[in-house]
């Protein structure tokens, strides 16, 4: 639902706490809890939360006008066109960026994917915390959560996990970019597990650099330990002009 204040689009997420359960209930104000902390450039800006006198749970967000990265992949393929690496890059910088911070606020995305990422304005926005997850001392956690075809090895394994879950989603959703396409993708959830575990998809067209292509495999190597952080992704040599301007 769309609404306008002060000239500016807003854009509001209703959730009916009453008929949830009570863990469901607990998640969405745990959500907006957590929306309130997380400012920053790349993440869609919270606004305001209200809940309605039947307990319609209201929360205000920015509004993007662009839509989301996998309408602009989908409108991407249906025309039979690559994106520009140098379009690619920018927006792995700047999902880079929003991770980063993420992170370091202890907090666990856990759904990373082109649907929640969000196109404003020409900047990128992560969004979409509903099962998002602030790690305590251990920095894992164990639930089997998320959207399939971005799930990693570790989750499909019932192992703990933590950071590095999110750099393989976003490994996937570079890997999407770069071909249109899921990384991993099979005919039911046996066979893409398989394929998850095993780290197998089709290679990244040669067009697109050795660098970017390298990139990319590493954030999706199948052991968590050899993924890099957002910080060695900030710091990569054909990242690193490019990221100079944020």
């Amino acid at each position: 639902m769309l609404a306008q204040e002060d000239n500016q689009l807003y854009v509001m997420k209703k959730l009916e706490t009453k008929t949830m359960s009570k863990k469901d209930a607990l998640s969405a104000k745990q959500e907006v809890q957590l929306l309130q902390r997380l400012r920053h450039p790349c993440i869609v800006a919270y606004k305001d939360n209200f809940t309605t006198p039947t307990g319609t749970l209201c929360i205000v967000m920015a509004y993007c006008e662009a839509g989301d990265l996998s309408q602009r992949l989908e409108a991407a393929k249906k025309k039979r066109e690559l994106l520009k690496e140098e379009d690619i890059i920018e927006w792995i910088i700047q999902i880079a960026l929003s991770l980063h911070f993420l992170h370091g606020q202890r907090v666990l995305h856990r759904d990373l994917k082109s649907k929640n990422i969000f196109l404003q304005g020409g900047s990128i926005k992560l969004g979409d915390f509903g099962i998002a997850k602030v790690l305590g001392g251990t920095g894992m956690a164990n639930t089997m959560i998320g959207t399939p075809m971005y799930m990693a090895p570790e989750q499909y394994n019932e192992k703990p996990y933590g950071f590095k879950t999110d750099m393989w989603s976003f490994g996937c959703v570079a890997y999407e970019a770069c071909t249109g396409n899921f990384a991993f993708q099979a005919q039911n959830i046996n066979a893409l597990a398989r394929k998850v575990k095993r780290a197998e998809y089709p290679p990244i067209p040669s067009r697109y650099s050795k660098e970017l292509r390298q990139l990319i495999g590493l954030m999706l190597s199948k052991s968590p330990k050899l993924r890099p952080t957002c910080a060695e992704v900030l710091q990569r040599p054909e990242l690193r002009a490019h990221a100079q301007a944020w």
